[in-house]
């Protein structure tokens, strides 16, 4: 009888074991879906800058963005367009909420964003290698130039979920 009701015990346990989560259930996010789901902020970039041997790190984060532009969130909107929104600290008091529009989509099977915004009479366009994106982060690194010399910058934002 004890072996019994061991045994029972034993496919009772391994039986509620083998259930799957609900999570589990669910289909993987697309790239897509993990953009569009929310909100992104900064929170490293840096740049090599120069050529062969002769290049120099540059902390972008740190040395070029003020800290109220380090609030910015960064929204990739389902339809296709994107906002940078000033976050809770503008830099200026004048500042609108809503710093630009523009537009982005993913390329080359999901592996590069392209981005585009106008901001002011800058126009930007970037196409970017997605090197890292999961439902906590997003590293995008892409090639421009800094000062006249060639630089890469990588750029990491932190996912702040809706």
């Amino acid at each position: 009888m004890k072996q019994l009701l061991l045994l029972l015990s034993v496919v009772l346990i391994s039986a509620s074991s083998c259930k799957k989560d609900s999570k589990d259930n669910q289909p993987a996010k697309t790239k897509r879906e993990i953009l569009s789901s929310g909100k992104w902020l900064i929170s490293k970039s840096d740049a090599v800058v120069g050529q062969q041997g002769n290049t120099q790190n540059v902390n972008l984060y740190n040395d070029f963005m003020m800290p109220c532009q380090r609030d910015n969130y960064y929204l990739f909107n389902s339809d296709g367009s994107s906002t940078i929104d000033e976050g809770p600290s503008k830099c200026s008091d004048t500042s609108m909420q809503t710093l630009n529009t523009g537009t982005w989509e993913l390329r080359e099977n999901d592996s590069k964003l392209r981005f585009k915004v106008q901001m002011g009479i800058i126009n930007a366009d970037v196409l970017a290698d997605i090197t890292e994106l999961n439902d906590n982060t997003l590293t995008l690194k892409f090639d421009t130039t800094y000062v006249g010399m060639p630089a890469t910058v990588t750029t990491s934002f932190t996912h702040i979920k809706q």
